[in-house]
């Protein structure tokens, strides 16, 4: 990711849904790059996203790298899910 599209990132997609997930370990994984929160893994503790079992992290599994295409995926992703589940009564 250029600087161009880190600055874009941060300033307008920070806190859009398709740049959240839920994780247990938030501590741990901060504001590191996103190859380490995907395969960190300190002390056998599994505490990457790649050790998560949520329908919400299987697309992060799939990539190996974060920028503003792959936002925008998941963002089309996520909204489906939502869509899906809210006309289904779920």
């Amino acid at each position: 990711m250029d600087d161009h599209e880190y600055k874009m990132l941060k300033e307008k997609y920070l806190h859009t849904i398709a740049n959240l997930t839920l994780s247990g370990n938030n501590g741990s994984l901060g504001n590191r790059p996103f190859m380490d929160k995907k395969t960190m893994n300190v002390d056998g503790k599994n505490r990457a996203i790649e050790f998560s079992r949520l329908w919400l992290n299987s697309y992060l599994k799939k990539i190996n790298e974060w920028n503003i295409m792959e936002l925008n995926r998941r963002f089309d992703l996520v909204i489906k899910r939502f869509l899906d589940l809210a006309l289904s009564g779920h």
